[in-house]
C-alpha cells in the first residue's frame, strides 16, 4: 500500500511540474509518442547506413546528419531546455564534494526525467538512427541515460580544472554489455569546445601502451601529440554516434564568449562487446585536482 501511494504522490508531483513550468510538454508527450510508434513500425534495415555501422565498428564512431525538419525539433527542445533550467528545481546543485562546486557555476546539469520534459529525444533517436543501432548490436537497443547539459567557460586560474570531463579519459567498459554514447549538440559548436576524441585504433594503442589519462587538455603524452584528434565542432543538431568506452576522449574548452549546450544520449543492448581490449573492469583514474 505504502508504494502505491508513493508512486501515486511522484506521479502528481511530475504532472505539477509540467503544468507550472511547461504545460505545453502534455502536447508534445501525446505527439512524439505517438511519431515514436508510427516510425518503428516501419523501421527496416536501410542499406545506405552500411558505411556507418562499419565506422562505428572500424573507427569507433560516425557522424548522424539530421534533416531541417528534425534540426527545428532540436532548437525547440534547446529552447525548452533554456527555459527550465532558469529554476533551481532543474538544475543539479553542489554538495560538499570539491569536485560539484563547479555546478551552479560552470556546469547545469538537468535534474529531472529528460524523458518526460524532452520526449522528441527518443524520436529523433530511432527515426535518425534506430536501424544503425540494432544493426550494430545486431539486437533493438534502448535508452538507458539522457543527460542535459549547459557548460560555461572555465578561468585558467579556476581552482577546480576538471569540471565537465575536459581531462582527455577513457569511459572504459563499466558494464558488461555493449553501449554507446550519442551526443547532440543543442546550439553550435566550435571545434576547440566541441566533444574531441582518437579513433579505435590510436586508442587501443594507447591502452596497451597504459596511457589511459586523465590528461589536461594541452598535457598529452609525447606519444599521442602527433596523432590526429577528432573534433565534432558543428551548427546546432550536429549529431555523432561514438564508442566512447574504448576511445580517449574529452569534452572541449568552452571560450568565454558563449556557452555550449549538449545532450548525451547513452543507449545499448543486453550484447556482449564486439571486440575484448581487456579493460572491462578498468576503474577511472583520481583527478589530482579534485583530491
Amino acid at each position: 500500500m505504502f508504494r502505491i501511494v508513493s508512486k501515486i504522490k511522484n506521479f502528481s508531483k511530475r504532472q505539477f511540474e509540467f503544468l507550472r513550468y511547461e504545460p505545453s510538454i502534455i502536447v508534445y508527450k501525446i505527439k512524439f509518442r505517438q511519431k515514436l510508434l508510427m516510425i518503428r513500425k516501419s523501421a527496416s534495415l536501410l542499406s545506405q547506413q552500411e558505411p556507418q555501422i562499419s565506422d562505428l565498428l572500424t573507427k569507433g564512431y560516425t557522424k548522424i546528419d539530421f534533416d531541417t525538419t528534425d534540426v527545428d525539433i532540436v532548437r525547440k527542445v534547446a529552447k525548452r531546455y533554456c527555459k527550465l533550467i532558469k529554476h533551481k528545481t532543474f538544475v543539479q546543485q553542489p554538495d560538499e564534494r570539491l569536485n560539484t562546486k563547479a555546478f551552479g557555476k560552470f556546469l547545469y546539469n538537468f535534474k529531472g526525467s529528460c524523458k518526460q520534459f524532452f520526449p522528441e529525444l527518443p524520436y529523433l533517436i530511432e527515426k535518425n538512427m534506430g536501424n544503425l543501432l540494432r544493426a550494430y548490436f545486431g539486437a533493438e537497443y534502448r535508452i538507458t541515460t539522457i543527460r542535459m547539459t549547459r557548460k560555461r567557460y572555465l578561468p585558467l586560474d579556476s581552482a577546480v580544472k576538471e569540471v565537465y570531463s575536459n581531462y582527455w579519459h577513457f569511459d572504459f567498459r563499466r558494464s558488461e554489455t555493449s553501449w554507446l554514447m550519442v551526443t547532440l549538440c543543442l546550439n553550435d559548436h566550435t571545434d576547440q569546445e566541441s566533444f574531441q576524441f582518437f579513433d579505435l585504433k590510436t586508442s587501443a594503442t594507447a591502452l596497451k601502451n597504459g596511457l589511459h589519462g586523465r590528461y589536461p587538455g594541452n598535457a598529452l603524452p609525447e606519444a599521442l601529440k602527433t596523432e590526429s584528434i577528432i573534433t565534432t565542432g558543428g551548427p546546432l543538431g550536429s549529431c555523432y554516434v561514438s564508442n566512447s568506452a574504448d576511445m580517449l576522449h574529452r569534452a572541449g574548452d568552452v571560450g568565454p564568449e558563449k556557452d555550449r549546450y549538449v545532450a548525451f544520449i547513452f543507449v545499448g543492448s543486453d550484447v556482449p562487446w564486439p571486440t575484448d581490449n581487456g579493460f572491462q573492469r578498468e576503474t577511472p583514474q583520481t583527478i589530482p585536482s579534485d583530491m
